[in-house]
């Protein structure tokens, strides 16, 4: 898998008062096949564009949050309520990032494809990309690729035990600036 493109990924809500950019690529993307996906986005599969949260970068306008589940939090334009983004309390720092806001969603890598079972039978996957039958396991599907933003291979990265069933994994950047690592919190 080659490393994502060095662009700022940038994106806006359906208003256009709110605009947003990336500051670094995602952690990872994939490509879900299954019924609530298909159904939420009216298409073959929903794109999980998975990044830190405190790498997105408003530019214009205002974001308020409102509380979806006792789990999960999803901030929307304050003017026109495109979501932008989901937290979730179980996976700190992290956030998922909603693609159909991105300007071109080319610019996004595919890291797997779950759900296959449920894929649409005419809908040729590239055998390139992992495929999993439901979901996957992040510690098996992530620890190994290329990871994305810095060009480095995930093995590389270094994998803290965080709390009960959970990790941290920590992506160091490429040499630069900041010279800082990124932190995400993943349920293994």
């Amino acid at each position: 898998m080659s490393p994502q493109p060095k662009k700022n990924l940038r994106g806006r809500c359906r208003c256009e008062d709110l605009q947003f950019e990336l500051i670094d690529q995602p952690l990872f993307v994939h490509a879900c096949h299954c019924l609530h996906c298909k159904q939420k986005t009216g298409s073959s599969f929903g794109l999980t564009c998975i990044v830190l949260e405190n790498e997105i970068r408003l530019t214009q306008g205002l974001l308020r949050s409102r509380q979806e589940s006792s789990r999960t939090k999803a901030y929307v334009c304050s003017r026109c309520d495109t979501p932008i983004y989901r937290t979730h309390k179980a996976f700190k720092a992290t956030a998922w990032l909603q693609t159909r806001c991105l300007e071109d969603i080319r610019l996004l890598n595919i890291g797997a494809h779950i759900w296959v079972k449920r894929k649409d039978d005419w809908l040729e996957l590239p055998e390139d990309v992992p495929q999993f039958e439901e979901g996957y396991h992040r510690d098996g599907v992530w620890l190994g690729f290329e990871h994305q933003t810095s060009g480095r291979t995930t093995a590389e990265c270094e994998v803290v035990p965080f709390a009960r069933k959970t990790s941290t994994l920590i992506f160091n950047r490429a040499p630069g600036p900041t010279n800082q690592s990124r932190r995400g919190y993943f349920n293994v």
